[in-house]
């Protein structure tokens, strides 16, 4: 797993993988995009405001070698330098910032990240809060399917499949003052699962039946 940083390392994105044994964490910053990505099961770009064109086109291109990428901005009022690079890797676009504390309502029972979480979702599961989010919009082509999300439909964390790779976008950052979806129950399994599901062929356990 590469983290690539745009100020300080993620303490909960750390910890997430310290959880599990078989993960080799590498942290870098935004100028780190590799050129060989086939060791990487997993590029996270943490605290990113701002994905310039040619950040956008090498994301673009590991998206079409089936990378998967997940993406926790930051929060800025130039959204604009954030869908500069969005735009390059699919319909997919910022379009404003809501600042209304909101608790997500959704959890996507079909999503790979979810599926295998639990044999029955619990009818009192928590699900995160947050703080403030950014309202993504996206076409038809982006493919998107909300993994959480809020009751008037913005999604908290979506998936989105516009080529062979995945890229997962959060709508709000990976720190506790912007919501505890990083203190959440879904933050590591998720992560892990973001890992697990792309590239590598070391799979020491599968599910049967």
């Amino acid at each position: 797993v590469l983290v690539l940083n745009e100020g300080q390392p993620n303490l909960y994105i750390h910890a997430a993988f310290r959880t599990y044994n078989g993960f080799r964490l590498n942290q870098g910053t935004m100028a780190d995009f590799p050129k060989d990505r086939s060791q990487y099961n997993l590029v996270i770009l943490n605290g990113v405001t701002s994905i310039s064109a040619a950040l956008g086109e090498k994301m673009a291109e590991a998206q079409l070698e089936g990378q998967t990428i997940c993406i926790f901005p930051g929060k800025t009022t130039n959204i604009q330098q954030l869908n500069e690079g969005l735009k390059l890797l699919g319909d997919v676009q910022i379009t404003g910032v809501d600042t209304t504390v909101q608790t997500a309502s959704l959890l996507q029972q079909g999503s790979v990240l979810v599926k295998d979480l639990f044999e029955k979702i619990p009818d009192n599961v928590q699900l995160p809060v947050a703080n403030w989010h950014y309202t993504i919009a996206s076409g038809l082509t982006a493919n998107q399917q909300s993994v959480l999300g809020f009751r008037n439909g913005d999604p908290l964390l979506a998936r989105y499949s516009p080529s062979v790779g995945h890229l997962y976008l959060c709508a709000t950052s990976a720190d506790l003052q912007s919501g505890n979806f990083p203190g959440s129950y879904f933050f590591t399994p998720f992560l892990y699962l973001m890992a697990t599901q792309s590239g590598g062929g070391s799979v020491f356990a599968v599910t049967t039946g």
